[in-house]
């Protein structure tokens, strides 16, 4: 099966920036599909992201991988942050720690409680 992308972004759809993107990733991931969620989140408004993304992301199959863009300081030295809970995984900058925890927190996704299974805490 294909990999399966979700893009959500604050890029709009005035300029070449979506379309920059998925040249990117069309040329790097042999066999994959992307799917638009959307790109008229406000600029930097986190929060809609959030809510948006809380909406969709059940809906894809599992294995999904949603990149996320939604921050003020998108090409600065911040690094990204990935997570996963299985078997789908978001994507996107370190744009806030509420964002993440919201995200990991609606999907149930609990990094110590895994670990504990795993034998690893």
């Amino acid at each position: 099966m294909a990999t399966l992308i979700t893009l959500l972004t604050d890029f709009g759809t005035a300029d070449s920036y979506v379309g920059e993107v998925k040249g990117v990733l069309l040329s790097q991931v042999h066999g994959v599909v992307l799917a638009d969620i959307t790109h008229q989140v406000a600029p930097g408004d986190v929060r809609a992201a959030q809510y948006i993304l809380s909406r969709v992301w059940q809906r894809f199959p599992q294995g999904t991988v949603h990149l996320a863009v939604v921050d003020p300081g998108v090409g600065t030295s911040r690094r990204a942050l990935a997570a996963q809970t299985w078997p789908t995984l978001y994507n996107g900058g370190s744009c806030g720690h509420n964002f993440h925890s919201s995200m990991l927190q609606m999907t149930g996704f609990n990094p110590e409680r895994r670990a504990r299974r795993q034998g690893l805490g």
